[in-house]
């Protein structure tokens, strides 16, 4: 069935709305637990991951289910950790999707920080779950678009700067 579902474009299912995605993310997330089937929660996990990449607002969700699948997002993750190159355009492909992934990185730092004070029985899950976070918050924050920013920053300051030395060459050119 899985694999059945994973050959489904999801952008066919964007346009059934975004309803359908939430069902498909919260059915992946549920198997992605493992469960003692560890093809199973690859594969949802995968699953999951591609929905996420397909639309942002899936992070929002994620957030409400987060501690109830606690195992499953530390699957999740780490996966996104591991694979970050592969979608981290997608994931912070505009300002409001980079600000709803961090929104939900930083819920969820503070869930784990609150479970790792507590002491929960789960610690290990909580801790492994903040150190992705923190690695994921990090990427977003020297994500793709400050680079492009940075270097129109500079060119603007350089052809400024060209400005100003044309300018006082032109002055020094004309009689007084």
């Amino acid at each position: 069935m899985l694999t059945y579902l994973r050959k489904w474009p999801l952008h066919q299912i964007l346009f059934t709305g975004a309803n359908a995605l939430k069902q498909i993310f919260t059915f992946s997330l549920e198997l992605a637990g493992g469960q003692g089937n560890p093809a199973l929660a690859n594969e949802a996990t995968a699953i999951a991951i591609s929905v996420l990449t397909q639309d942002v607002d899936c992070f929002k969700q994620w957030d409400v289910l987060y501690k109830e699948h606690l195992e499953a997002s530390v699957a999740l993750l780490k996966k996104l950790v591991d694979e970050w190159k592969d979608h981290s355009l997608k994931l912070s492909s505009s300002s409001s999707d980079t600000l709803t992934v961090k929104h939900a990185m930083n819920s969820f730092r503070m869930k784990n920080e609150k479970a790792i004070t507590e002491g929960v029985a789960n610690l290990s899950l909580y801790k492994e779950a903040d150190q992705s976070c923190k690695l994921i918050s990090r990427r977003l924050s020297r994500g793709p678009g400050i680079a492009p920013l940075t270097a129109m920053v500079i060119a603007a300051g350089a052809a400024a700067a060209g400005g100003v030395v044309g300018w006082s060459r032109t002055l020094s050119i004309l009689p007084i």
